[in-house]
């Protein structure tokens, strides 16, 4: 990731883990508990922007910290064919 994105995500999931009332040493706990294996140094760096994580850890990562990945990465939502509220012209399901 580019240091733009770098920091991006360092925000983003420094607000999921405030949110979560989560530290880094349980973040990583929590992390090795979903086959994510991280030491705390890697969090730190995710949090300062440094560095962040492989794009495989992110669904993990936004599973721990009850977000979504697209948030974690600081992407808006996007709709999906089973948001179909969010799509001009298509009424939500039940509406006439």
């Amino acid at each position: 990731m580019e240091p733009t994105e770098n920091r991006t995500f360092a925000k983003s999931i420094g607000i999921a883990m405030a949110i979560a009332e989560m530290t880094p040493i349980e973040l990583v706990a929590k992390l090795e508990q979903n086959g994510v294996s991280v030491n705390p140094i890697t969090v730190a760096r995710w949090l300062d922007g440094t560095n962040c994580p492989r794009s495989e850890f992110v669904p993990a990562i936004a599973r721990v910290l009850s977000t979504d990945p697209n948030t974690l990465l600081g992407f808006e939502h996007v709709a999906t064919s089973d948001d179909d509220t969010n799509i001009p012209g298509v009424l939500a399901s039940g509406e006439e």
